[in-house]
């Protein structure tokens, strides 16, 4: 929409071409980051995979 209204008569192709690489390319680059939040939650909660067979009170 910021788009839309910033620029006009933007060109179909024009979105066609940025929007797919943009939204590829931001989720290759954000993807480390909440997975290592993923894991760090999962290990935090204490959930499976992290110790078992050890049971730490």
């Amino acid at each position: 929409m910021i788009v839309e209204q910033s620029f006009e008569d933007v060109p179909l192709w024009v979105h066609f071409s940025i929007w797919p690489a943009l939204a590829l390319g931001l989720s290759l680059w954000w993807l480390p980051a909440f997975k290592g939040a993923t894991i760090g939650h999962q290990w935090a909660l204490r959930m499976h995979g992290f110790g078992e067979g050890k049971e730490s009170t």
